[in-house]
């Protein structure tokens, strides 16, 4: 048996590791500098400076709406687009090939890794949270002599930097295109060693993935293929960044089923309490689908939040990387930055759950050009518009309407272990007497209005659709849409209502496999006691 060392000797022994480990120096910060260089307009910088495209980045960034940047050089800066005017742009790679992506290139020509890192440390992604950031990077270090290894630190550290600034953002490493006409040339050895060491630098990272170009622009007897090249072998063709463009796609669709999805839920009614209901939402969904999930709220001039505000939301910049919207809004006139981020979502044919007001989101005066998000909009999105509801009758004290299973809507996934309910929202109006849900439409529950203020029975039905899905197809793929017209405050205290609002979003992010065949588990995740309905009744 070992005699065990004595307790000051351990705690001496301890001392001494600790004071030399502190005496080891921090790996020196990576040097960046912005570039001094100036090229003609040819290369794509027009009349200005490098800091003005460096600037012009920024200003894309501000925008916003973006799910892939590109960061690079010339190279990168050679797909065009928006800001990005070359003499020999890429074709049509960046729309025939990214389209599903809204892209932002900010390629410069001339870059090196120390110019990268520079525009990451000072705005190049600030308010942006893109699902992928693709950086190629690295050529013009090779060129000027830098090391293999001085190349891939500085890699390394642009990819340390963007995974700080947008750790959402899965980050696709390219290192540089492979160089020298054959295997076995100098700088081909150059750009295989980066390779090599770039990966050894990221591994390990779920975040980060490192392709090699190579298996796109090499062929089986290690030759460039020259047809994907300029008669430099440097730059790229046309045909060279279509193949490019579809590793690239390629590479994002398969990494896409691994990304956390993201659900922004936008309250913004002055009568049905949203912004105590979606926070609710947003909690169980966060626990029992596993998202990521950001609450817009209606906020005043102080930064409170107040529902009767209805010329501002906060955070909508979030909606921009969500996968699914929320909406529950009420006669909002939004300023167009705010509006055109929930418009672009459901153009993009982004998935929608839509609670009750929505029918009227949007509240423009006739001479706005925001006028048709007043009807057309959420008719066009959700199915159907703003019409009539049954009256308020006693708000709170009693349900008003009886809601069952539609018939043949039983084996829905969004139904599974929802139970018929008394809800406490009067009835909205939404087909017959010549009314009709609009688009391809699959009713999954219907509402009985146990009173009614309206007397024409045969003008309004007492018996109304409340919950329906709507699936199209368009350009960008299928979409999926929820829509109920329930939502009282008191709705979201019974369980089913609860459920299906949970389920319908499983369903609209793809997840439907995810749903037991009794239905998720949709608990609050704290006591949830809403205040009732009514104008200004939200609690200060």
């Amino acid at each position: 048996m070992r005699t065990p060392l004595p307790s000051w000797i351990a705690l001496l022994t301890l001392a001494l590791a600790l004071h030399c480990a502190a005496q080891v120096p921090a790996p020196a910060p990576f040097p960046a500098y912005p570039s001094t260089e100036t090229r003609a307009a040819a290369a794509g910088w027009g009349k200005g400076t490098w800091l003005d495209q460096h600037e012009r980045c920024k200003a894309t960034a501000r925008h916003g709406g973006i799910d892939l940047v590109l960061l690079g050089d010339s190279i990168t800066q050679g797909f065009g687009g928006p800001s990005r005017e070359v003499s020999q742009p890429a074709g049509d790679a960046l729309v025939s090939v990214l389209g599903a992506w809204r892209t932002a290139n900010m390629g410069i020509s001339g870059d090196g890794v120390s110019h990268v890192l520079w525009r990451l440390q000072n705005g190049a992604l600030d308010g942006l949270d893109p699902r992928f950031v693709a950086l190629l990077i690295g050529t013009n270090d090779l060129s000027r002599g830098d090391a293999p290894q001085h190349v891939a630190d500085g890699i390394a550290a642009c990819v340390r930097e963007i995974r700080t600034r947008v750790p959402h953002a899965i980050v696709v490493v390219e290192p540089p295109i492979p160089r020298g006409k054959q295997r076995g040339d100098a700088m081909r050895d150059k750009t295989d060693e980066t390779l090599r060491r770039v990966r050894a630098r990221c591994h390990g990272d779920p975040m980060v993935t490192v392709l090699d170009l190579a298996t796109t622009f090499v062929d089986e007897n290690g030759e460039l293929i020259a047809k994907l090249f300029a008669g430099d072998l440097l730059h790229l063709s046309a045909d060279g960044y279509r193949a490019w463009a579809a590793q690239l796609r390629d590479t994002m669709a398969t990494l896409d089923a691994t990304r956390v999805r993201h659900v922004a839920f936008v309250a913004g009614d002055d009568e049905y309490r949203s912004e105590e209901s979606l926070p609710m939402l947003a909690a169980i969904a966060a626990r029992e689908l596993g998202v990521r999930t950001t609450v817009c709220l209606p906020r005043d001039a102080d930064g409170k939040v107040d529902p009767s505000c209805r010329t501002h939301i906060d955070n909508l910049r979030a909606v921009d990387s969500a996968d699914a919207l929320v909406l529950f809004t009420r006669f909002r006139a939004l300023p167009d930055d705010e509006l055109r981020r929930i418009v672009d979502h459901a153009s993009m044919g982004r998935a929608m759950i839509g609670f009750r007001t929505s029918t009227h989101a949007f509240l423009y005066p006739d001479d706005s050009p925001h006028r048709d998000t007043n009807d057309a909009w959420p008719r066009a999105t959700f199915g159907q518009q703003w019409i009539a509801h049954h009256g308020h009758f006693d708000d709170g004290k009693a349900p008003l309407t009886d809601v069952a299973i539609a018939e043949g809507a039983n084996a829905h996934p969004i139904l599974r272990g929802v139970k018929p309910f008394a809800a406490f929202s009067w009835l909205y109006h939404v087909e017959g007497g010549g009314d009709s849900l609009q688009g391809p439409v699959e009713v999954l529950l219907r509402g009985r209005a146990l009173r009614s203020g309206l007397a024409d029975e045969a003008r309004f039905p007492r018996t109304q659709p409340v919950a329906w899905t709507k699936v199209t197809n368009g350009e960008r793929g299928e979409q999926r849409v929820f829509f109920t017209t329930l939502g009282h405050p008191y709705d979201l205290r019974a369980e089913p209502m609860r459920r299906m609002s949970l389920q319908a979003i499983a369903w609209a992010l793809r997840r439907e496999d995810s749903i037991p065949a009794n239905g998720m588990r949709c608990e609050p995740a704290s006591p949830f006691d809403p205040s009732n309905s009514g104008m200004g009744a939200h609690r200060r």
